[in-house]
């Protein structure tokens, strides 16, 4: 990619994420509220499902944008998100 036309891109990621933080903090500000009423166990179960359900919510809106997941390094990187 040249360099001069990187900065447009930066900008749409920049608010992509800014939009995805916005939506999903309800469901992370539940999320605590819910696991701090939960004994350590279930707490850490909850944690492992939500993460699950918001990878496959990315999963499901790359695939829905036609993006060739088999050819991409995204799919890898999810479980670090």
């Amino acid at each position: 990619m040249d360099p001069a036309n990187i900065l447009p891109s930066l900008e749409r990621l920049d608010d992509a994420v800014d939009t995805l933080e916005e939506t999903l903090q309800p469901l992370i500000h539940n999320m605590t509220d819910v696991a701090t009423k939960l004994p350590l166990l279930d707490k850490a179960k909850f944690y492992v499902l939500m993460t699950y359900s918001i990878e496959s919510m990315l999963f499901c809106k790359i695939l829905r944008q036609f993006f060739n997941t088999n050819l991409s390094n995204c799919i890898s990187q999810l479980p670090y998100v």
